[in-house]
């Protein structure tokens, strides 16, 4: 029995690690990668027209311009659904059951709780800068175990990890072809989520706007009194992000400095609003970045759309 780890952020799913298939559905959300934040080289931007800051205390009040063209709960499970009835239709060619349980979305609201790092106190005082999520224990060899993912895992025969991966030596099973990409990659094409374009767009203008927003002046102010009210509670760090990566974290639970230090981050972003800084700044450049790229979004509106009525016409035919 071989062993596959499968997760899916939104409708997408990838395939990776090699009988094990295991799911996770998370909302739609993206943190920007770490060597992007490098504070000692920023490269300042111009200030762009803000108007109104919001006063946001924690990542569950923040609105962005991007969530106009984000895919609804209802809609992601609808596409979750018809990619399940695709596969088991696929699967079904080659004589194989596929009695993966179907995920669903359980929340309208999108994830960016950590887009800007923590910002929930009630959260920190808890976990630090850990995700309440990760709560697993450290295994033998070092690594940590999800529990989560385990209660999610479905074993595979090696000829059903074979036909919905493609991802074996295998071509051909029962006499029928194996597709490019297994049955996965045929049934999100038939949906349109194959190298989902709606995906990609919606992360490059997320992604786009907290870099941005991070080399703005008026946001690098903002880390600078950020960083003077983390002095007088004795933590030496110049912005939320030097914190937040702080590699004395990287144990398998957050200890009480670690603790200290994110409720003293948190606590200190709330007495400027910082948060509501950034995020208001993050909005006039994701504005900036859609109407740079209107064709772009005039297009995922259609492509929403198309997959939509796609996954409908999947589920109408299944029954």
């Amino acid at each position: 029995m071989s062993k596959r780890s499968w997760s899916r952020a939104r409708s997408a799913a990838s395939v990776a690690v090699a009988g094990v298939v295991s799911f996770s559905v998370v909302g739609v959300g993206i943190a920007y990668a770490s060597s992007a934040r490098d504070s000692a080289s920023v490269e300042v931007v111009e200030e762009l027209s803000i108007g109104a800051i919001p006063s946001i205390r924690s990542g569950a009040d923040i609105a962005l311009p991007i969530d106009e063209y984000q895919v609804s709960a209802k809609d992601q499970n609808l596409i979750l659904h018809a990619e399940h009835e695709a596969m088991v239709s696929c699967m079904a060619r080659f004589g194989l059951d596929w009695d993966v349980p179907v995920q669903e979305v359980g929340t309208d609201g999108f994830a960016y709780d950590r887009l800007f790092g923590v910002s929930n106190l009630e959260e920190v005082k808890s976990h630090g800068y850990h995700a309440p999520e990760s709560g697993g224990s450290v295994n033998a060899d070092g690594s940590m175990s999800d529990p989560i993912k385990d209660a999610n895992t479905v074993p595979l025969t090696e000829e059903q990890d074979a036909v919905s991966s493609g991802l074996s030596e295998l071509t051909e099973v029962n006499g029928e072809k194996i597709p490019n990409g297994g049955c996965i990659a045929e049934a999100r094409s038939k949906v349109g989520t194959q190298d989902d374009p709606v995906l990609e767009l919606s992360e490059a203008t997320i992604g786009y706007g907290a870099m941005q927003a991070d080399k703005d002046p008026r946001v690098l102010k903002g880390f600078a009194r950020w960083s003077g009210c983390m002095a007088e509670s004795g933590y030496s760090y110049a912005t939320p992000w030097d914190s937040n990566d702080d590699p004395s974290w990287s144990t398998a639970e957050a200890t009480a400095k670690e603790i200290a230090v994110a409720v003293a981050d948190v606590r200190c972003q709330q007495e400027s609003n910082l948060l509501g800084l950034r995020v208001a700044v993050a909005a006039a450049w994701q504005r900036e970045y859609m109407q740079a790229h209107e064709k772009e979004f005039v297009a995922m509106k259609a492509t929403i759309a198309d997959q939509r009525a796609a996954a409908r016409s999947i589920l109408v035919a299944a029954g």
